[in-house]
């Protein structure tokens, strides 16, 4: 009733998108204490870095054979403005999520979309980890060479590329995670 009435909305739409967050994985009903944010677990983690890898890497294969010049030229763009954004971590993280879908798009395959779009949206949970030591100038560096296979057409150099960029942010998480808990511990 709270949030129907903070949105001015009646309660029925107000329960479906809360039963849909709650379906997806977004929110957790917790006997007692209602609803939070969902919390995901070590594991789940690096699952969703699994899903990414493939998904990703795909996208990134489709992408090089059917991005079109405008599409190229989009991401070029994004990228190029990477390095003003290195000290404004909100902005480039939406620089980042930008360059990510502008490559699912490129892919030409609704079905791939929509499993990033969730994928992502998921992914969200976790807290982004650009603005930690270098990783924003290391994934500006794998935009670029990922970039350039893009524009050469090669879908077995993209994929590549786009499976080591995934695999170095899990790596950059796992790192981040491991210096977090060992600083926890004392």
């Amino acid at each position: 009733m709270e949030l129907a009435t903070r949105l001015g909305m009646s309660r029925t739409p107000i329960r479906y998108a809360i039963s849909r967050l709650v379906f997806e994985g977004l929110l957790t009903s917790e006997p007692q204490s209602g609803l939070s944010v969902t919390s995901l677990d070590y594991q789940q983690g690096m699952e969703l870095y699994a899903m990414r890898e493939v998904l990703e890497g795909t996208a990134a294969r489709w992408a090089a054979q059917h991005a079109s010049p405008a599409e190229l030229a989009a991401m070029s763009e994004i990228i190029a403005g990477e390095p003003a954004l290195f000290d404004k971590p909100h902005r480039l993280l939406e620089a980042n999520r930008k360059l990510h879908t502008a490559i699912f798009l490129a892919a030409h395959n609704r079905f791939l979309v929509r499993s990033l779009t969730q994928l992502h949206v998921t992914m969200a949970l976790l807290p982004s980890l650009l603005a930690e030591r270098d990783r924003a100038r290391d994934a500006h560096r794998e935009h670029l060479a990922l970039l350039a296979a893009l524009r050469a057409r090669d879908g077995d150099k993209a994929e590549a590329l786009a499976r080591q960029h995934i695999r170095a942010s899990q790596q950059h998480r796992i790192t981040s995670l491991v210096s977090k808990t060992s600083g926890e511990m004392g």
